[in-house]
C-alpha cells in the first residue's frame, strides 16, 4: 500500500467497479478491525496469471498506476537492490500520490510533490496458487504508535480474475491519518484498481 513523509505516512499500496450477476466471494484474510481501513476490488477480465504478473512487476508501475507512483524492492536497510522480484520476508520503499494522480498517466507524469508519500515497507505474504496474496506492512514502526497493514488478492469469479484489496490502519496516530489521510488514500485505492483493470483489459 501513511501522513507526513512516511515514516510518518501512509502506505500506500485498488477499485474500480465489480459487474455481475452475484458479489464474488472475498478471499481477504480475516483480520482484526483497526482504526479504520480503505479498500477497493474489481473484476478483470484476463487470466489470473497476468495479473499477478502486472501486481508483481514493480518497475512498470510508473507507466499506469496513478497511486503507487513507484515501488522498489530494497535491503533491510531500504537500500534499493537489484533484484526486484517481491519476496515473503523482504522489503519496500513505496511512494504515493494521495490523492491520486487524475488524467491519464506514463512513467514520465511528474507527481504533486504536496501529495507525495513515501513508506518503509516489509513484507509478509507472497503466497501462490489461488488465492494469490501479497501483503506489506509499514516497517519499521511501533504498532502502538501505528500499525498498517495491507493485503491483495487474486481469485477466479466466473472466468475472470477477482482482485481485492485492503489496508488496515490502528495504533495512536490512526485517527490523525484518517483525518488527514483518509480521503485521498481510499480514492487512492479505487484508482489504483481500476488502472490495473484498464491495464490489463488493454493487453488482452
Amino acid at each position: 500500500m501513511l501522513p507526513i513523509i512516511r515514516f510518518f505516512l501512509p502506505t500506500l499500496l485498488f477499485g474500480a467497479g465489480v459487474v455481475s450477476a452475484q458479489t464474488p466471494p472475498s478471499h481477504l484474510p480475516p483480520v482484526a478491525p483497526g482504526y479504520f481501513n480503505v479498500s477497493a476490488s474489481t473484476l478483470i477480465n484476463a487470466p489470473i496469471d497476468e495479473v499477478w504478473q502486472v501486481l508483481l512487476d514493480l518497475p512498470k508501475y510508473p507507466e499506469w498506476n496513478p497511486f503507487a507512483r513507484k515501488q522498489v524492492v530494497t535491503n533491510a536497510l531500504f537500500i534499493p537492490i537489484d533484484d526486484q522480484t517481491p519476496k515473503e520476508g523482504g522489503y519496500m520503499l513505496i511512494t504515493t500520490q494521495i490523492p491520486p494522480i487524475e488524467g491519464p498517466i506514463d512513467a514520465n507524469t511528474p507527481g504533486n510533490l504536496l501529495n507525495t508519500r513515501i513508506s518503509g515497507e516489509k513484507i509478509t505474504h507472497i503466497n501462490t496458487p489461488e488465492p494469490y496474496q501479497a501483503a506489506w506492512k509499514f516497517h519499521p514502526s511501533a504498532d502502538i504508535a501505528l500499525s498498517a497493514e495491507r493485503w491483495s488478492v487474486l481469485s477466479v469469479f466466473e472466468g475472470q480474475t477477482y482482485y481485492e484489496t485492503r489496508e488496515v490502519f490502528d495504533g495512536l496516530l490512526a485517527p490523525l491519518v484518517e483525518s488527514t489521510q483518509g480521503d485521498g488514500l481510499q480514492k487512492g485505492f479505487h484508482a489504483q484498481a481500476k488502472a490495473l483493470k484498464a491495464r490489463l483489459e488493454s493487453m488482452t
